[in-house]
């Protein structure tokens, strides 16, 4: 035992070594990177040194290499390949001036988004269904709106700030059952209305309280449900797999009857269009 918990420890030990050997490596390789894009930044900015010295001095066309010196235009048949023209460097430095540091993409310019001003809309109030309300009817928000107007956001949200000590309780925006049925009067609504509306909402209150009752059953009714098709499928003599097929089968009979409608509606349309 003593030795099999030494030769964990050694394992452990060189997994830590091999880890930051890699670690090490990582940040060697980032470090080259740098040292590559910083020279190749200097670079940029010595052919483009360079290229504005031979343009005051001669004016007339030359090449650039990657250590800054000047070609004349008769040695455009060398082999250096790194040789550039004086155009083709400054739209190089133009596109690594515009382009972001791949190491640190936080130096690309940020983009700011600023609001200045607000505009408030009124709704109009509507009956609505709503479960939640346990006396009179529900209210809502209509889709018909009314333009207050356009408002500055720093006023709005000083005059914002200093209204919201009124909403800190939860049941001061509670509205009362009277309140809400002289709302819904003042805009239109019925009593016969309300009445529908009341009624509609104790309807999904009960099926709300059925279906929370009829948690603990649930496995019951699961049981019940896979007899009903077990006893169907025994009484007419269709097994599982079947079963499957003709569904399979009516699903299919379906998609045909749509297609020839489609294909019915698409000739008749067409005929129509020839007549016309």
């Amino acid at each position: 035992m003593m030795k099999n918990h030494i030769s964990t420890k050694d394992m452990l030990y060189s997994m830590e070594q091999q880890q930051e050997q890699v670690l090490n490596m990582t940040i060697s390789q980032e470090e080259q990177k740098e040292e590559y894009y910083s020279s190749q930044s200097s670079l940029n900015s010595n052919s483009s040194s360079s290229s504005s010295s031979s343009s005051e001095a001669g004016g007339r066309s030359s090449r650039v290499n990657m250590t800054g010196g000047i070609i004349p235009s008769g040695s455009l048949r060398s082999r250096d390949s790194a040789s550039l023209s004086i155009d083709e460097d400054d739209d190089d430095n133009q596109r690594n001036n515009e382009r972001p540091h791949p190491h640190h993409p936080h130096r690309k310019q940020q983009k700011r988004v600023s609001f200045h001003s607000i505009d408030i809309r009124e709704y109009s109030r509507c009956l609505q269904v709503h479960p939640g309300t346990m006396k009179g009817p529900p209210i809502g928000i209509d889709w018909k709106y009314q333009e207050v107007g356009t408002f500055d956001l720093e006023e709005f949200e000083t005059r914002r700030i200093k209204a919201s000590h009124m909403q800190q309780q939860r049941w001061q925006l509670l509205m009362p059952a009277n309140v809400r049925e002289a709302l819904l009067i003042e805009s239109g609504t019925t009593e016969e209305e309300m009445k529908a509306v009341v009624e509609e909402v104790r309807k999904s209150q009960q099926e709300r309280q059925e279906s929370y009752e009829s948690q603990d059953l649930e496995a019951w009714f699961l049981l019940k449900e896979t007899c009903k098709r077990r006893f169907k499928r025994w009484k007419t003599g269709v097994s599982k797999k079947r079963e499957q097929e003709l569904l399979w089968e009516a699903a299919a009979g379906v998609r045909l009857v749509a297609n020839v409608r489609n294909e019915t509606q698409q000739r008749h349309v067409s005929r129509a269009c020839r007549a016309a």
